[in-house]
């Protein structure tokens, strides 16, 4: 009897060790899947644009391919399996970016390096073979959408997925202006965040835009100036800009810098309307034909009071023309009265040191002709 209770004794332990191996096992077994299906959690910041124009979304557990990894393809321009199970593998971590170039390939940029890569966990079949574009191409992206119904969008040139710790509105606006690259959208981040950590570098690249457009404008203008109407209208445009430029950062030189070029050129429109009315002075001394040169100092007036008229040289150029002006119409308004009132002669005698702009002025073509006709009648 006691022999039996041992043998039963010794199969129950040795049943419950094998259950205990057996468990063991499946359990070493199983954890490499474990591992792998685990996945480092990633928080992004997108930065794209759609029909509507650019936006951006956050996302967490970001995933390309299921993975958080990349591959390093370096220079390669074509790649194979071969090639392809021989890249670096990178893993993603913030802060760091992704962004798709105009071609369509993929480059990783952190800590101030950059490098070509490619989507991990990639399929090939056969003997195909891609490049980097197509490689980008072949990736599905995977995350959970922050405050927002809208999915991770595809790969297309100028997005910028931005790797972050924590989800981050006021970076994410940041980014997005810095994108879009449009005014009104840096305008709305600076009124938005007019102290925040990324305000003071928002300003320096907002002001460097808008003076590089200043720039641009201020080009076309200069290449116009020969012709008979130069182009006003890109000067205008290039001094609003650089106006706004310095208001944004008054003590940046590039700012500085394209505000005096268009001053310059502001002033060089003055010196041409300047001497338009000095040769207006001049056949009005001389008795002469010359009406058209005031005509063309008020049409240069006119231009460069749009452009800038707090401009010292533009307002000098107004006083003076339109002392000028004054004069000349003064005289006229009262010859038109006067032949109004029957005081023909005296009509003559207001426009008489103007009698030399008669081919150029139908209205003193019109009061001499009352004269005459009085006389002859």
């Amino acid at each position: 009897m006691k022999t039996d209770y041992s043998e039963h004794a010794f199969c129950r332990n040795i049943y419950r060790w094998a259950l205990v191996l057996i468990g063991l096992c499946l359990s070493l077994s199983a954890s490499p899947l474990l591992l792998r299906a685990k996945e480092p959690s990633l928080t992004a910041i997108v930065v794209y644009q759609n029909a509507s124009g650019w936006t951006y979304l956050q996302a967490s557990d970001v995933q390309f391919n299921a993975k958080t990894e990349m591959r390093d393809c370096g220079n390669e321009q074509r790649i194979d399996k071969s090639i392809y199970g021989k890249l670096p593998k990178i893993r993603l971590s913030a802060p760091a970016s992704l962004e798709v170039l105009e071609n369509g390939s993929l480059r990783y940029t952190k800590d101030n390096s950059s490098t070509c890569v490619v989507p991990d966990n990639v399929k090939f079949e056969n003997n195909a073979s891609f490049t980097p574009a197509q490689l980008a191409g072949r990736s599905s992206r995977d995350g959970n959408p922050i405050g927002s119904a809208s999915p991770l969008p595809s790969f297309k040139p100028g997005m910028l997925i931005a790797f972050v710790s924590a989800p981050d509105a006021e970076f994410a606006e940041f980014l997005l202006a810095s994108r879009a690259s449009q005014i009104p959208v840096w305008d709305a981040y600076l009124a938005k965040y007019p102290s925040a950590p990324h305000t003071k570098e928002a300003k320096l690249s907002f002001a460097h835009f808008l003076v590089k457009q200043s720039r641009a404008h201020l080009e076309l203008y200069k290449n116009s100036e020969s012709l008979t109407s130069p182009a006003y209208s890109e000067l205008r445009t290039a001094k609003q800009l650089a106006f706004k430029a310095n208001s944004i950062l008054p003590a940046d030189p590039d700012s500085k810098s394209v505000n005096e070029e268009v001053a310059a050129a502001t002033d060089t429109i003055a010196k041409k309307g300047n001497a338009e009315l000095l040769s207006y002075q001049e056949a009005l001394s001389a008795k002469a034909v010359g009406y058209e040169h005031l005509r063309t100092a008020n049409d240069l007036l006119a231009e460069l009071q749009e452009i800038d008229p707090q401009n010292p040289s533009v307002l000098k150029f107004q006083t003076d023309t339109t002392k000028e002006t004054d004069t000349y119409e003064s005289a006229i308004r009262s010859s038109q009265n006067l032949v109004s009132s029957h005081h023909v002669d005296d009509a003559l005698k207001a426009v008489s040191p103007y009698l030399s702009f008669l081919p150029e002025d139908p209205r003193i073509v019109e009061v001499v002709n009352s004269s005459y006709s009085s006389h002859f009648n």
